[in-house]
């Protein structure tokens, strides 16, 4: 495990990601002013600051690519707009931003799709492919080369975290049902198989049910952190 130490910062970052330099770091929220202020900070493995870029208000998610993406997704007050912006830069729902900021992908819903008004979640599995999870409807996006390539119905509405591999998917409950987990089958047509519901426990070293929710996704991996420490779930042992 890498510690990396960041001195002298005001702001309450609540996202983290890796990235080729360090991490970056950001915030959800970000009060609209001109010009905007940037909510998200790159720093160096010896905690030196290496630069900037603004997010926009609402992030739900952030996670970045081997290539430098930089995929977000908002919640409602970043896509309509709230802190003052009336042109918000998340109104599309899901984007991603190269490593200068600027907006290389915006979320455009093909022939039968709603708009975003809210991404739940999101799955970014390496530098083609990303997935999304979104209300109202609550359809199952994949995305590849920035196309819209599948959508699925997804009997889970309200679920934050999903994982995937080849045609399985993970999926945790709907809202705050955190310990209740499903797995499906993506079938052809948009349709999706249950292969199996219901709560099944992941256990700590001791053999106890980890209770948190602080949970996360990326391609076929969930992790779980509980009591500073951080458990690992992958769909391909499942299979």
């Amino acid at each position: 495990m890498e510690e990396v130490r960041i001195p002298e910062q005001l702001s309450n970052f609540n996202l983290v990601q890796p990235t080729e330099e360090g991490i970056l770091l950001a915030t959800s929220r970000c009060e609209y002013s001109r010009p905007p202020n940037p909510n998200g900070k790159f720093f160096g493995e010896d905690g030196a600051c290496l630069g900037e870029m603004v997010l926009g208000d609402g992030v739900q998610d952030m996670q970045t690519t081997k290539a430098g993406g930089i995929w977000a997704s908002y919640f409602d007050e970043g896509i309509f707009g709230n802190l003052g912006w009336t042109n918000p830069i998340g109104s599309h729902g899901l984007l991603r931003f190269d490593r200068c900021g600027q907006r290389k992908f915006e979320f455009h819903p093909t022939r039968g799709l709603h708009p975003i008004f809210d991404c739940y979640a999101l799955n970014v599995v390496n530098d083609q492919e990303a997935w999304c999870c979104y209300y109202t409807e609550f359809p199952l996006v994949q995305i590849v080369d920035d196309q819209i390539v599948g959508v699925w119905d997804c009997p889970i509405q309200g679920s934050s975290v999903f994982a995937v591999f080849g045609d399985l998917v993970l999926m945790q409950g709907a809202y705050d049902r955190f310990r209740e987990w499903t797995i499906m089958t993506l079938l052809s047509g948009g349709q999706m198989r249950t292969e199996w519901t219901g709560l099944f426990h992941i256990d700590d070293e001791t053999g106890a049910p980890l209770s948190s929710p602080w949970r996360a996704s990326r391609g076929s991996s969930v992790w779980i952190l509980q009591d500073g420490t951080i458990y690992h779930l992958d769909l391909c042992d499942l299979r």
